[in-house]
């Protein structure tokens, strides 16, 4: 791979410019802790592909995790505390260090003894940082402590409780050729999940059959399905872990509306919101004032889905599979977007 080191710097070049002042908005507000989340979901992915034997996806999950790694070096850079060259630098230098056998003259009989060699190796590295290894396990400790002790005066925590529900709206775009039947147990798959951490389903509507603003997966078109539903954020990345695996699904987006809910509440201004014909000809007019409005909610949405800017992972934001079209745009890692207050 003679020209790996070029694409190599290449690819660092783009994260660099993501993350300039005229960069994605997205990734120049990321931090490391924000990105703690995607690293790990990364991960996981590339986990269920390697045990799938799925080699393209096995490849396309790679490059998301390169791009997170990449991603926290450059946000370390920009503070003034270690470069991706210094991380490969790091590293490389380890390995060298950790195989002797391979990089100097030394020799190993078996491999009970490569293994001895190799733990030695590692705990004189570590010797130096005994103190702070003793300070971790100390942190750890004392956290275990508060969550016993907590357990002892309240019994198990009620992590799904009612004050953290939350109010999210989420859209899927489902392929054409699948069946009617199909997308309705999508649908309840999705609806069990919210019901099943105490959530509450406050609206679904099916938008039919709809024309993609641009080629997915080598679809024009799509079935869209709207959800408007009260939740946590356990629910959520359940629910698009599940879209994210299933090939039915062309793409996905979930929104959240707002940090508390009230389900009941939400439903009383939903029905009194609802029209009330008072003739046959009010109601057929209402009826078409609905359409329309239905119509734009819809429209917007495809152009929620189509206008996020590109970024070197791979459909991600929106979609539950890597970028199947070469014309096809690249989005964002999966998340849940808040909405800009005004």
């Amino acid at each position: 791979m003679p020209d790996a080191g070029k694409k190599l710097d290449c690819f660092i070049d783009i994260v660099k410019a993501l993350r300039s002042e005229k960069g994605c908005p997205w990734d120049r507000e990321q931090s490391p802790l924000t990105l703690k989340r995607y690293l790990l979901e990364e991960t996981h992915e590339l986990l269920e592909a390697i045990d799938a034997g799925d080699h393209q996806h096995t490849k396309e999950e790679s490059g998301d995790l390169l791009y997170l790694i990449v991603l926290l070096a450059q946000i370390h850079s920009e503070k003034g505390l270690f470069t991706i060259a210094d991380v490969i630098e790091a590293i490389s230098a380890k390995m060298v260090r950790r195989h002797p056998h391979v990089f100097n003259d030394e020799k190993v009989g078996s491999m009970a003894e490569l293994r001895q060699k190799w733990l030695q190796i590692k705990n004189s590295e570590k010797a130096g940082h005994a103190d702070q290894i003793h300070f971790r396990l100390c942190i750890y400790l004392i956290n275990l402590l508060a969550l016993c002790q907590v357990y002892r005066l309240r019994g198990p925590l009620q992590v799904h409780e009612e004050e953290h529900m939350r109010r999210y709206e989420t859209i899927f775009i489902v392929k054409p050729n699948v069946a009617e039947d199909e997308i309705e147990a999508i649908t309840s798959k999705a609806t069990s999940i919210i019901e099943g951490d105490g959530g509450t389903i406050l609206r679904i509507n099916n938008w039919g059959l709809k024309k993609l603003a641009y080629l997915i997966k080598k679809e024009n078109q799509g079935y869209y399905v709207y959800a408007d539903y009260a939740g946590v954020p356990a629910s959520v990345a359940e629910i698009e872990r599940i879209f994210r695996i299933d090939d039915r699904i062309l793409k996905y987006l979930t929104v959240k509306l707002s940090d508390s809910c009230d389900p009941e509440a939400v439903k009383e201004e939903l029905a009194k919101a609802e029209p009330v014909p008072t003739s046959d000809e009010e109601g057929m007019e209402e009826e078409k004032d609905d359409k329309n409005k239905e119509q734009e909610k819809t429209d917007s949405v495809k152009e929620e889905l189509t206008k996020a800017e590109p970024v070197p992972v791979s459909d991600k934001e929106v979609t539950g599979e890597g970028k199947d079209d070469e014309h096809e745009e690249q989005e964002e890692p999966d998340t849940v977007k808040e909405e800009q207050a005004d």
